[in-house]
């Protein structure tokens, strides 16, 4: 992963991250999050998975917004399997406390 950050080291705020995610493993990007509760061999699957995001907020989250595109495809075809493709946009505001997402 890298990224970038801005911010108003005077006032901390207001703050923009821009990131970019180049995973070779969904399993080692879910790994991350560590949910037991998450019940899919991932690991199985062989997918790649590409993130890119911007967040802007001011204050201690406040005027939160998050917008992101990703997109994710098996790498590998594996028996009883079938190869997947998808792709995610989103576009999330807490001012109006709603967001969009397209799949």
């Amino acid at each position: 992963m890298e990224g970038r950050l801005e911010m108003d080291l005077n006032r901390l705020c207001p703050v923009r991250t821009e990131t970019h995610l180049r995973a070779h493993s969904l399993a080692a990007a879910f790994a991350a999050v560590n949910n037991p509760d998450f019940r899919l061999d991932i690991a199985a699957l062989g997918l790649h998975l590409q993130v890119d995001s911007t967040n802007t907020w001011s204050g201690p989250f406040q005027h939160f917004r998050s917008q992101a595109k990703s997109r994710g495809r098996s790498r590998r075809t594996v028996p009883g399997v079938i190869p997947a493709a998808a792709a995610i946009t989103y576009d999330y505001s807490d001012r109006c406390g709603s967001g969009h997402v397209h799949t």
